[in-house]
């Protein structure tokens, strides 16, 4: 697991939460809204994929993710502690959505990304 970069990823949702959604991809440029997946790509310094299909499988491995990681970090409606995808849809502003994501991805690097 790129550690290093997931923390990349809280720091810049934090700093900017206007620009994360998790609900979206984001669009290869830096100016777009991203989602954890979105950002990985972007400030791991990667070619946005032509299609938005691969957007989940190029930030897997530049997260260095392995078996269904991915699904646990970046689908909130899916693999996502309850309370933590409880809280981020009762989140009524960006910052609030944001303080989400942060102390997701926290968790995640401290369980080892099992949960």
């Amino acid at each position: 697991m790129n550690i290093e970069l997931l923390l990349k990823v809280k720091e810049q949702i934090l700093k900017d939460p206007e620009r994360y959604n998790q609900d979206i991809y984001g669009h290869g440029s830096c100016s777009s809204a991203h989602c954890i997946a979105g950002w990985a790509i972007v400030l791991g310094k990667k070619k946005w994929p032509d299609q938005i299909a691969h957007v989940w499988n190029l930030a897997h491995k530049v997260l260095s993710l392995r078996g269904r990681q991915d699904s646990k970090l970046f689908s909130v409606g899916g693999d996502w502690p309850k309370k933590f995808a409880s809280a981020y849809l009762k989140a009524k502003t960006p910052k609030g959505r944001a303080r989400v994501a942060a102390r997701r991805i926290d968790h995640f690097i401290k369980t080892g990304g099992r949960e």
